[in-house]
């Protein structure tokens, strides 16, 4: 789930400025397709006046949706600052508050397939997607840990699972200019550098024969992505993710038709808890220092038989 967050720093006249109205609101829906097997492209070079196209031999084979609606009043006493809610298709959930200043996480929802359990997360820091206005230049670091424990018995002699992310990221708007997509072409387009490193680890709680804490897995991955917006777009018109070595396209996504208005989607919220009964609440709890890095998405899953919380950004 893709929503366009940055720091603002400075502001030039003249220059392309993007505001909270050029983000999704209630009743938006946006289409994205993603290509995951792309040859021939690269980011191209950072500075003024650029022109990038990306408008040939891209071919999806995923595609992806995004509903922003309201939040649903049985989530309010979680979320009570909450006011928009975005959805993808697979009916994972963000909860966010948006503001003409800046956007901010607070939430989400998610599912475990294998398991047909949906797990409802507060933040008890609220991640920052935005800071509002944004120009060609701003740039801002950040350093993010989380160290979530909660309920895990799938393994015998084990009564629970901890999984500590520590995620450091330099963002930049380092280039403007005019893009073609396959859907179409863009002028005045920003366009935004990531660079990501997450340490993670992963560790369960024996009770016996001594309670403790064991370390069953560790990962560093190093990601870049470049994403691509504009003005009233809604959403990123296009992103290009980069594998570890930073040369290598791992996947191109667009937006592939204009954002509209709609009153009733494919999926909606209720999704997140079909029965009506709030899902367990876990909180994502750690310090953040710099609280502007946003992420993208953060998401629940079934690995060999162990739980894991993925979170991407």
């Amino acid at each position: 789930m893709a929503v366009v967050g940055f720091l603002s720093l400075s502001l030039a006249k003249g220059q392309i400025v993007i505001d909270s109205s050029d983000i999704m609101s209630i009743g938006d829906w946006a289409t994205t397709a993603i290509d995951t097997t792309v040859v021939g492209y690269s980011p191209g070079p950072a500075g003024s006046n650029q022109s990038w196209n990306f408008s040939l031999n891209l071919s999806p084979d995923l595609t992806d949706s995004i509903y922003a609606t309201s939040v649903p009043p049985s989530y309010q006493s979680t979320f009570p600052s909450a006011n928009i809610l975005f959805v993808n298709k697979n009916k994972d959930s963000m909860f966010a508050e948006k503001t003409n200043t800046h956007l901010i996480y607070l939430g989400m929802s998610s599912s475990i397939p294998s398991l047909n359990l949906r797990v409802l997360f507060k933040f008890n820091d609220p991640l920052v997607g935005s800071l509002f206005p944004f120009t060609y230049g701003d740039s801002f670091k950040d350093t993010l840990l989380i160290d979530n424990r909660f309920p895990y018995t799938q393994q015998p002699g084990v009564d629970s699972m901890r999984v500590k992310v520590i995620s450091y990221k330099d963002v930049v708007v380092d280039a403007y200019g005019s893009i073609a997509t396959p859907s179409a072409s863009f002028s005045n387009v920003l366009r935004v550098r990531t660079k990501s490193i997450e340490f993670d680890s992963v560790w369960v709680h024996v009770i016996f024969p001594q309670p403790s804490w064991q370390l069953v897995s560790t990962m560093q991955d190093t990601s870049y992505s470049f994403q691509w917006v504009a003005k009233q777009q809604k959403i990123e018109v296009l992103t290009l993710n980069l594998k570890s070595d930073s040369a290598t396209v791992k996947s191109i996504e667009w937006k592939v038709n204009p954002v509209t208005s709609v009153s009733s989607p494919e999926f909606s919220y209720e999704g997140i808890n079909p029965q009506g009964a709030q899902p367990t609440v876990y909180e994502i709890s750690g310090k953040r220092i710099n609280s502007n890095m946003p992420p993208s998405t953060i998401r629940v899953y079934i690995r060999n038989g162990k739980k894991f919380i993925e979170i991407n950004r």
